[in-house]
């Protein structure tokens, strides 16, 4: 009998990366109950608490690549001995492509990585593990993310059908019921009612230490404070370290007082908008009924110049009174949603001190 592994893939923004870190913090308690979490980093590189680098050595493929992932299946197969179950956790299976594959066509780039996959997994019993939001929900979440991380300037609206292809639900699986068969469909909204990371142990029939505690999740930045970062990243001059400080700002207490979001805002400009979005990202699959569909009408959102005008004022104000702050977590390289009583508190106040005394105003 062949051993079960759990191929976990996202989506993004359905709590993988809190799934991905319960399990790496507590591996050692999770081998012990016969389930083995080992993202590989020691071979791959990449982030420590998930199977990121394997995903892109199978999307690369070079000798390198190749060596890499013949010691780690090796280790795998001497780490999974006395194992029920092995977990694999990374979104980038879910879109990850060949980087050389047959011709420049991407959905053969595609079937070429994922049958890597495939291939690599062989000798297991594996189960595609997926969580969706209800589509509507996810493209939202999904533009706020980028806004925040990327180069990304464009309206919601042009920005969905932008990244048609990512709504798409019943395209994006199909490739995986191709390949392997088995696959573990789940509704994000119903596991988060029962807890993210209980839920998830729970629909895969996998025992929670104990000891585990649920942790907060990640704050998201809001409606109007999206439609207020757009502006300003289309309008030119937001660097790197400038979009890194105004997310921090949208994240902060401060922000509310000009981008706070009336009840029921929502990037939707109408009922129609959504419900023609919803059809198209929900044809070819089958399992619509993990959600009630909305019949409202989305409160649509205005944002006037004089208004951005405002917003900008009091981020620059906020700003300036919290340079030091800002450039001490810059030091440190951490990101705008990670709080300040998570950084290491004496080197962190060093560094506000120094910044304090001899930060310069240029830096600004």
């Amino acid at each position: 009998m062949r051993q079960r592994l759990i191929l976990h893939v996202g989506t993004h923004k359905t709590g993988t990366t809190a799934i991905q870190d319960a399990l790496f913090r507590h591996r050692d308690s999770f081998a012990r109950s016969g389930i083995l979490y080992d993202p590989g980093h020691r071979y791959f590189g990449g982030p420590k608490t998930a199977h990121h680098g394997l995903a892109h050595a199978l999307a690369r493929y070079d000798t390198d690549d190749r060596r890499a992932l013949a010691r780690y299946a090796k280790a795998i197969e001497s780490e999974a001995k006395s194992a029920e179950c092995i977990v694999v956790s990374a979104e980038p299976f879910l879109r990850q492509i060949a980087s050389r594959g047959e011709g420049a066509d991407r959905a053969a780039r595609r079937r070429v990585f994922l049958q890597r996959v495939a291939d690599y997994f062989s000798g297991y019993d594996v189960t595609v593990s997926v969580y969706l939001r209800r589509p509507d929900k996810f493209a939202v979440s999904l533009y706020k993310e980028n806004l925040v991380r990327s180069a990304l300037a464009s309206p919601f609206a042009d920005y969905i059908l932008q990244k048609s292809e990512a709504f798409d639900y019943g395209e994006r699986l199909a490739p995986f019921h191709e390949l392997f068969g088995s696959v573990s469909l789940h509704s994000y909204e119903a596991t988060v009612a029962r807890g993210l990371v209980p839920g998830f142990f729970a629909d895969h029939g996998l025992p929670l230490s104990p000891d585990y505690k649920e942790e907060r999740t990640r704050s998201g930045i809001g409606a109007v404070g999206a439609l207020w970062l757009a502006r300003a990243k289309a309008k030119g001059g937001v660097d790197e370290r400038d979009l890194q400080r105004r997310w921090d700002f949208l994240l902060s207490q401060a922000s509310g007082e000009v981008l706070a979001d009336p009840d029921g805002a929502d990037l939707w400009t109408s009922g129609a908008q959504r419900q023609a979005f919803l059809a198209r990202s929900l044809a070819g699959f089958e399992h619509d009924d993990f959600w009630d569909m909305p019949t409202d009408e989305p409160r649509v959102l205005t944002w006037s110049e004089a208004e951005q005008s405002a917003a900008e004022a009091a981020y620059l104000d906020w700003r300036s009174k919290n340079i030091a702050r800002l450039q001490a977590r810059e030091a440190l390289g951490v990101a705008p949603y990670q709080s300040d009583s998570s950084l290491p508190a004496l080197r962190f106040r060093l560094l506000r001190g120094y910044f304090g005394t001899f930060g310069r105003a240029g830096s600004q």
